[in-house]
């Protein structure tokens, strides 16, 4: 056992600064490589290892439209970056492991049984998770839905199947909470645990923040967004200026509320608080079962719902992102022109309280050039004429109609039906 080479796995959770530790470390690479830790590289260049995880998902057929469409096999996976390990330590990481079908986790190790593995997980306090998470599938674009408790989060049943496979003794577990962890900084806590290194010199910490959360008025917006119709890659594009009108309403000294009422959290506190304890007990010896310290909400506490976008916070948002984003900006104007023709209530809804402080000529101006990108002659003459003629035309509503068919197909059918129109469009 003392000849094997380390491998130590990082696999979540979710929601606990993966996003910043993964970039930390790929940016680290070779002061690591220093060190004698090898931080394998990915075929893509991406800095997570997700591609192993997501390996055992697409063979279990849950696909997702934004994986790489040259994801292989688990094994051929795993090989790529297990013949990088040519040092004594490797690390590799991935929170996307914890979603892998159980049945897969076996099949880990067995990629792994040469070496001696080490998991590493971060467990967050469940109300912070939730409130964390609903905040991160809304900002991603994979929920347009109001406040509500997730399904198939992590829990204490995901942490004790890997702790069978890979043994309880090889399991790191840190409380993700500010106060327990080494100088307060998830980046700094991993170092300083793991590998015995401290965040200075070469290891010096980053000032920049990685997947930060949207404040709760920009979240709404983004709720709303999200029920337009944008394909997805284009509505993640919108995030990164929504982060910034996020900084502005925290400059103009406009609250930030949790996504969840003191009392929503206090339940979810107590639901969760045996599974806690148990996790305290068997990963950290704590015979008094205390996983996490910080105080508890205060019913009294202040805290207003924000479940519906007001109309002066459209508007404020809206003339934010046309002045200082409006590439992104004509992405959310775009998708609200084609929620006029959408048969979904919702779609149309969200269209309308988006429209607040859109100037009649912005509009009229994005119609006209995405019209001239991609049209005939004849559409182009279409661009002069008053907007309720356009959309009453057939030629429109075709291509809508067309739209809506392509968004339902599979994303293997998507890229031939895109092949097909593009080599009809080059004969027009």
């Amino acid at each position: 056992m003392a000849d094997k080479k380390e491998l130590y796995f990082h696999i979540g959770t979710v929601k606990t600064g993966t996003t910043a530790l993964q970039r930390f470390l790929a940016s680290k690479r070779d002061a690591l490589r220093k060190k004698g830790i090898i931080y394998p590289i990915n075929p893509d260049g991406s800095a997570a290892h997700h591609r192993l995880s997501w390996s055992f998902q697409a063979k279990a057929k849950k696909r997702r439209l934004d994986w790489p469409d040259d994801l292989k096999e688990p094994q051929e996976e795993w090989e790529f970056v297990l013949k990088q390990l040519t040092s004594d330590k490797g690390l590799i990481t991935s929170e996307d492991f914890l979603w892998i079908p159980p049945e897969a986790v076996p099949e880990v190790r067995k990629f792994t049984s040469e070496l001696q593995v080490k998991l590493i997980v971060y467990w967050r306090q469940r109300d912070d998770l939730e409130n964390s998470w609903y905040n991160q599938l809304v900002k991603r674009g994979a929920i347009s839905t109001l406040p509500s408790y997730r399904t198939g989060l992590t829990s204490k049943k995901h942490l004790a199947l890997w702790a069978k496979v890979f043994g309880k003794e090889n399991v790191i577990l840190r409380p993700y909470e500010r106060c327990q962890l080494y100088q307060g900084n998830v980046l700094a806590d991993f170092l300083h645990h793991v590998f015995g290194l401290e965040p200075k010199d070469e290891f010096t910490l980053p000032e920049e923040k990685a997947n930060t959360r949207l404040h709760r008025v920009v979240l709404e917006y983004k709720r709303q967004v999200n029920h337009l119709p944008i394909l997805l890659l284009q509505n993640r594009k919108v995030v990164n200026p929504l982060r910034s009108a996020s900084d502005m309403l925290s400059e103009k000294g406009r609250k930030d509320y949790p996504v969840f009422s003191p009392r929503q959290r206090l339940e979810l506190i107590k639901e969760y608080k045996k599974e806690n304890a148990a996790i305290a007990r068997e990963f950290l010896g704590r015979k008094d079962g205390k996983l996490f310290y910080d105080s508890l909400p205060d019913l009294d506490e202040d805290w207003q719902p924000y479940d519906e976008l007001l109309e002066e916070d459209a508007r404020t948002i809206n003339g934010y992102l046309a002045e200082n984003h409006p590439d992104e900006f004509e992405i959310i104007v775009k998708g609200i022109l084609g929620a006029q023709y959408m048969r979904s209530e919702p779609v149309r809804q969200a269209a309308l309280r988006l429209l607040p402080g859109i100037p009649v000529s912005h509009i009229s101006t994005v119609l006209t050039r995405n019209l001239q990108a991609g049209a005939n002659k004849d559409i182009v003459t279409m661009s002069k004429i008053r907007l309720g003629q356009i959309y009453s035309s057939r030629t429109w509503k075709a291509g809508m109609m067309l739209k809506r068919i392509y968004n339902k197909l599979p994303s293997c059918l998507q890229r031939m039906s895109l092949a097909i129109a593009r080599s009809i469009y080059r004969k027009i």
